[in-house]
């Protein structure tokens, strides 16, 4: 089974950080400051700004909060956390991720 960060570096595309994400499609382009959101989602502002920066990485307390902030599901920021992890600490090259899913 081939998950959906897999696929994506299967793809040759590099996933975005879901910091990166939620700052360009619900901060910025809906004129929120990282203070309010971080309010509006009781989580402290040096959370979301530390979140925003790509210096921290999604929890399940964190996703669940994303998740009731924007609609989307609390999966739907853990999985964009994990390809774009799996992106930058296990760079496969499709050869190597296709011998590494038939070794399974």
């Amino acid at each position: 089974m081939t998950l959906p960060g897999e696929a994506l570096i299967e793809a040759g595309i590099t996933p975005e950080h879901p910091g990166e994400f939620f700052a360009d499609r619900f901060l910025r382009s809906c004129g929120r400051s990282v203070n309010q959101a971080a309010q509006a989602m009781e989580v402290e502002e040096s959370t979301l700004v530390a979140f925003t920066e790509r210096r921290l990485s999604v929890d399940r307390r964190l996703a669940e909060r994303l998740a009731r902030y924007t609609q989307l599901g609390p999966m739907f920021w853990l999985n964009m956390q994990y390809a774009s992890d799996l992106a930058l600490y296990a760079p496969l090259s499709p050869e190597d991720a296709r011998e590494f899913r038939m070794a399974d």
